[in-house]
């Protein structure tokens, strides 16, 4: 019979039996990192003289229990790190510094675990996170204005002279104008029209923009934040026919994104250049086609902080990246009319491909955390989303104006497991373990309803109120109300 003991952690067995061959063995789960030290001793008995082993073990980070996947991660690469680096002559600041954390995470791991699980969260690329859906809502409110555009391309306004579509609301699920000002300065006088082909012959030039804020709720892998983006859109198109009309834009988005609890930003900065057009029959069916191409530069900050017995970190993590976004929408539907009602129905398949340039990050060389500055490596995402929608309008006309009440439904589905997943490392881990940071994908399918009510007055004046939202999306909510007003002088 065979004794253990060991100074940290559980055995399996407290006493072993050996085999006919004489051996035994068992298991010790670890309770912190560091050394453990596992004794088997076997006692005098008879003839036979007693003997003691002992066993050493060092128990690494990544060894700890309970820790979520891409803690976890982050443990395995710390204790390549500092594994290698223990080998190592004179070591730089950044060296030395990422040794003295995994020293402290080792000590604090049998005291405090939970205090080591939060300094492990603490050092994920959270920040590179929301890159991805900064470049979506980023590609969405470009096509929403060129969408709008269209929309009025086919609805039988002129092309010229001059459109501007006005400010939206941009939230996670979609844009509503919120006026039309520009149109308002720029109309004509009352009594006045203009023909298509008249005075500005078959060129039409316009100018977008929206505002909008949103949020997205934290999941078991991905942190909690908002955003507030502008966008604006200024293009020209033609009018090859009565039914055709294509056109080229360029967009300019800003998007400011604050993660929970000051643990980071993002400011995103693009450009795009797309190009669009739409083939229509009156009050029937249409064609409408977009391709975007988009640069968009991101400045972000990353917040490290952590207590731990002997060890206050406190650092801002910097860095500089870009990024690029590949976008094509192809949307078919039909619109009818039937006594003072305008009913009509679409289809719509869009595909992206983001892509998003390596960064190294910038610390603080004097301050504790010095070494856990990081490296993101390159990567891409691709996502295919197939909507079918819906919309019912009703003209109703008075002495004093026309009044048209709509609402509209859309059910939309993203393909794919909507998850991304990329990769980093500590700049200063000789070994390069890479750090594999996985994300929670939101639900993918969902609805998006609408319910809204615009005026046309006398005088040139005009108004609206909307209310839009996601419905059925776990996880996620969102919903704006919108009022609107429109003068002719």
């Amino acid at each position: 019979t065979v004794f253990w003991s060991t100074s940290q952690g559980s055995l399996a067995q407290p006493t072993t039996v050996t085999d006919a061959d004489g051996r035994t063995s068992n298991t010790v789960t670890t309770t912190g990192a560091g050394a453990v030290v596992v004794t088997a001793s076997v006692p005098t008995e008879d003839e036979f003289v007693g003997a003691s082993f002992t066993f050493t073990h060092n128990a690494g980070l990544a060894s700890l229990p309970g820790l979520p996947v891409n803690e976890a991660s982050v443990a395995e690469a710390l204790d390549a790190a500092c594994a290698a680096l223990a080998g190592v002559g004179p070591l730089d600041p950044g060296q030395q510094d990422l040794v003295d954390q995994c020293q402290a995470l080792a000590i604090a791991s049998g005291s405090d675990p939970v205090a080591v699980n939060d300094a492990l969260g603490e050092m994920l690329p959270d920040v590179a996170q929301t890159q991805a859906d900064a470049g979506k809502v980023a590609a969405g409110a470009q096509f929403d204005n060129l969408n709008n555009r269209m929309m009025v391309l086919r609805s039988g306004a002129p092309v010229g002279p001059v459109s501007f579509s006005g400010l939206g609301l941009v939230m996670m699920g979609g844009r509503l104008p919120l006026a039309d000002f520009g149109n308002a300065l720029l109309s004509a006088a009352p009594g006045e029209t203009f023909e298509p082909g008249a005075d500005f012959g078959r060129w039409g030039l316009f100018l977008s923009g929206n505002i909008g804020r949103g949020e997205a709720d934290p999941t078991r892998l991905t942190p909690r934040y908002d955003f507030d983006v502008e966008g604006l859109t200024a293009g020209a198109d033609y009018r090859f026919s009565d039914r055709l009309v294509g056109g080229v834009a360029l967009g300019y988005t800003r998007q400011d994104t604050e993660l929970a609890g000051g643990q980071g930003s993002v400011d995103t900065e693009g450009l795009s250049l797309s190009f669009y057009g739409t083939w229509y029959r009156d009050n029937d069916w249409y064609l409408d086609g977009v391709l975007t191409l988009a640069r968009n530069r991101f400045d972000q900050v990353r917040r490290i902080q952590y207590v731990l017995p002997g060890e206050v970190v406190d650092q801002r993590a910097t860095a500089d990246s870009s990024g690029t976004d590949l976008g094509t929408t192809l949307t078919f539907g039909r619109d009818f009319s039937l006594r003072g009602w305008t009913l009509g129905a679409y289809g719509r398949l869009a595909y992206t491909h983001q892509r998003f340039d390596a960064f190294e990050e910038q610390v603080d060389a004097s301050l504790p955390g010095a070494g856990l500055a990081l490296r993101v490596d390159e990567r891409a995402l691709d996502g295919f989303t197939t909507t079918l929608g819906g919309k019912a309008t009703y003209a109703h006309s008075a002495s004093w104006g026309v009044v048209l009440p709509y609402a509209e439904l859309e059910w939309v589905q993203e393909h794919g497991d909507g998850a991304e997943t990329f990769r980093g490392f500590f700049l200063d881990d000789p070994t390069r373990t890479p750090i594999r940071v996985l994300g929670d994908g939101l639900d993918s399918r969902y609805f998006r309803a609408g319910l809204g009510l615009s005026m046309v007055l006398g005088h040139g004046r005009s108004g609206f109120v909307a209310y839009d939202r996601i419905v059925a999306r776990s996880g996620f909510s969102n919903q704006t109300l919108t009022l609107g007003l429109r003068w002719e002088f």
